[in-house]
């Protein structure tokens, strides 16, 4: 079944390669607690996504190494910090179910690179070319956009993104399966006023089918039971509800006015950003 995974790295306390970024610049308390609390945004900015997370103990473990000396003075170690937030979100570690090999000779940029998340992604994809992989950079490597991973004659580019809003947009594009919409009865199309159904006043969907399905697409939300986004085109908000388990992934949605206290106050101040 196609799906999609995301890979995580972290800079290290010794690079194991020229390309991976030292943590020498968090290594004070207050640049650490951004690092981590970035890294937490990072991960909650996607909690309404499908997606299996991934990591890698030996980069984590290069990662604390310059921590372990230091662990007295945390009020909280890193390690625990970091654990808890990859447990809590049912991250895996990738090399308990590792697909690269000693066998195949993989290369970056015309030189030899081994045991690393870039070959994991990459040999991944050409296992499974259907599903989508995306590499979260959280400071960890100095190679931009796509990351070309070359073996058995082929070329492989990984898409990673080190800024939150990037990873958002990755997601809307490459969302397995994608968010699908239609029209119900009671709220209709292109809908102006509230109807009465059933003895109570529904809101109406004031754009058309189409528009609310560009509109879904960008949605937010705290589940994804519960969607919304501006339609500022309109001047309302818009709701979509999910409408359970389906393969189509499947909404309907309406429009309430700015004022309406269906819209939690701290998903109107994440459209207002």
């Amino acid at each position: 079944m196609n799906s999609v995974s995301m890979f995580i790295l972290l800079p290290e306390s010794q690079p194991s390669n020229q390309w991976m970024q030292s943590n020498e610049p968090f290594l004070k308390e207050d640049e650490l607690n951004r690092f981590v609390k970035e890294l937490e945004e990072k991960i909650d900015v996607i909690k309404i996504e499908d997606y299996t997370g991934y990591y890698d103990t030996d980069n984590i473990l290069n990662f604390l190494d310059n921590y372990e000396i230091l662990e007295d003075y945390y009020p909280q170690p890193v390690k625990n910090r970091l654990y808890d937030m990859f447990l809590s979100n049912s991250f895996y570690d990738w090399n308990k179910e590792k697909t690269q090999t000693k066998t195949i000779s993989y290369t970056l940029y015309g030189q030899k690179i081994e045991n690393h998340t870039f070959c994991e992604i990459a040999h991944r994809q050409s296992i499974d070319a259907e599903s989508r992989f995306i590499l979260l950079n959280h400071y960890a490597h100095s190679l931009d956009g796509f990351i070309e991973i070359s073996f058995n004659q082929y070329t492989y580019s990984i898409s990673s993104y080190i800024q939150k809003q990037e990873i958002v947009d990755w997601f809307v594009i490459n969302r397995i399966p994608a968010r699908n919409f239609h029209i119900i009865d009671k709220h209709g199309e292109n809908r102006e006023e509230e109807r009465l159904v059933n003895g109570k006043l529904v809101s109406p969907l004031r754009c058309s089918e189409q528009k609310a399905r560009e509109l879904l697409q960008t949605a937010i939300g705290d589940t994804k039971a519960e969607l919304f986004n501006d339609d500022t085109k309109k001047g309302y908000y818009i709701i979509f509800r999910y409408e359970g388990n389906n393969p189509q992934n499947m909404y309907h949605g309406y429009h309430v006015s700015y004022t309406s206290n269906e819209v939690p106050k701290s998903i109107k101040e994440r459209l207002q950003q």
